[in-house]
């Protein structure tokens, strides 16, 4: 009998702690599945603006290029203010880092952990590929400045929708320096970094947004989530 009543105590306590551990999954799971909704949102957003970003970076250098009598120097203090413009990507990974810390990725199934490790390792990709371009942000924004007038470049730069973009174009202000070769060098910055932005769209931006969404998926069929 006292074996038996032993027995019975040890299989009550692990179904005791199953359901806890459960519960404790199914709370993570929730709070992760409101943060990936937000993180596809944002990544969304953010591949319509670096699309948005590298036609204006695009134009910039077109402009430069074929410049002539239509090509006013206000078009050029326009289109520069996107040439240092970034929008980099910000989580929303509170949950996940907290996981990470507590070690209890061990709550959910292989499945569910091996796909939380896989979103984890593409939000480390992207983190090293940014840091690692931020020296080159700096570098064209020294360029920058050289060829352009900082005060005049910020009366440039307005989202008011009274201000027309017309009547920017119409200006002429003067550059800070019209060296041809600064300008070559400052182009070759600009090409580089439209590259960079379509590349971080095709390596990073889009497979994560991708990632994110089959994480979702599964958190929504694994725990029963609206």
């Amino acid at each position: 009998m006292l074996f038996l009543a032993v027995t019975l105590g040890f299989l009550v306590e692990n179904q005791r702690e199953h359901y806890i551990e459960h519960q404790r999954a199914k709370s993570y799971a929730a709070n992760m599945y409101q943060e990936l909704k937000k993180d596809t949102l944002d990544l969304h957003t953010l591949i319509g603006e670096t699309r948005d970003l590298c036609a204006k970076l695009d134009t910039f250098c077109l402009l430069w290029q074929t410049k002539d009598k239509n090509t006013s120097t206000g078009m050029l203090y326009y289109y520069s203010n996107y040439t240092t413009y970034g929008a980099p990507f910000s989580p929303n990974n509170a949950t996940l880092e907290q996981l990470k810390n507590s070690g209890n990725l061990r709550y959910f199934s292989r499945e569910v952990s091996n796909k939380i490790s896989e979103y984890d390792r593409f939000l480390r990709h992207l983190d090293k590929e940014l840091n690692t371009a931020m020296s080159e942000y700096q570098k064209m924004t020294q360029l920058r400045l050289q060829i352009f007038d900082g005060l005049v470049a910020a009366d440039f730069y307005t989202s008011d929708p009274g201000i027309r973009r017309d009547s920017l174009f119409s200006l002429n202000p003067s550059l800070v320096n019209e060296d041809p070769r600064l300008m070559r060098e400052f182009m070759g910055w600009v090409k580089w970094i439209s590259e960079v932005y379509r590349d971080q769209m095709r390596r990073h931006f889009t497979p994560l947004k991708k990632q994110a969404t089959e994480l979702i998926g599964l958190l929504k069929k694994e725990y029963h989530l609206e």
